[in-house]
Formats: C-alpha cells, sequence, structure tokens
C-alpha cells in the first residue's frame, strides 16, 4: 500500500506541464521563452513571469543598495535612492503604470528580437530589455 502512494505521487509529480528550469548557467533567456511560450494559465508561465519580476526587482535593490552605500549618512540627499539607482543603471520611468504582463512582454520581445543572446541568463537579458524599453 505504501508503495503504491509513493508511486502515485511520483507520477503526480512527474506528469504535469513541462517546465524548463536552470541549469548550471542559471535561467537563460531560451528558458524564459519556453516557459513563458506557454499558456498564461499555467504553471510554467507562472516561473516565467516570476522569475522576470523578480529579476526586475533584484536589479533596482541592487542598484539601490550600491547608491546608498556612497551616500554619506550625514548628507542630505534631495533624489530619493531608487531615482538615482534607476538613473545609475540606465532605466528611468520604470514602474509608472507599467503593469507586470507588459514587463513580461518587454522582455520576451527583447529576446525574441536578439537571438544571439538567447544563451545568456537572464537577469542579464531582463537588464538589457529594460535599458531598451526604459532608457534615461
Amino acid at each position: 500500500m505504501m508503495f503504491l502512494r509513493a508511486l502515485s505521487l511520483a507520477v503526480l509529480c512527474f506528469s504535469g506541464p513541462h517546465v524548463s528550469m536552470a541549469d548550471s548557467r542559471g535561467f537563460t533567456g531560451n528558458m524564459i521563452l519556453t516557459n513563458c511560450g506557454a499558456d498564461q494559465t499555467s504553471f510554467a508561465y507562472g516561473v516565467c513571469s516570476g522569475y522576470i519580476l523578480g529579476a526586475m526587482n533584484g536589479i533596482t535593490i541592487g542598484a539601490v543598495a550600491v547608491v546608498a552605500s556612497l551616500v554619506d549618512e550625514d548628507s542630505n540627499p534631495t533624489v530619493a535612492p531608487d531615482e538615482v539607482a534607476q538613473d545609475s543603471i540606465g532605466i528611468c520611468h520604470v514602474n509608472e503604470g507599467v503593469s507586470a504582463q507588459q514587463y513580461v512582454d518587454i522582455v520576451v520581445l527583447f529576446i525574441e528580437n536578439n537571438p544571439k543572446l538567447r544563451h545568456h541568463t537572464g537577469e542579464i537579458l531582463v537588464l538589457l530589455a529594460l535599458k531598451e524599453a526604459f532608457p534615461c
């Protein structure tokens, strides 16, 4: 009986929709295209959109952290650190009324239009797509 339960669980785990997962190089542009090409209600699409939005947040948080580390604690900056960070990485006005779906579309279109870059890691491709879509 225990064997049948374990077998049933294994079948359920491995019979679902195919999701392209990261390898030793990380989550690449090819994997983004594979997962984002799935039905928008699928798990694979959720992996793709979650990865893109997470990479965007990571890029912004990283830039803010670098800028904040360069600001003297005694100074009183007149510009918010996130604005300085966006300007320092060449991405501006990225959060002004743009939906999550638009971000996914922007990244997917950038990767489709640049097939020579598809093997690069996803976070680099997200950064390049955002720089092209929202230049300063």
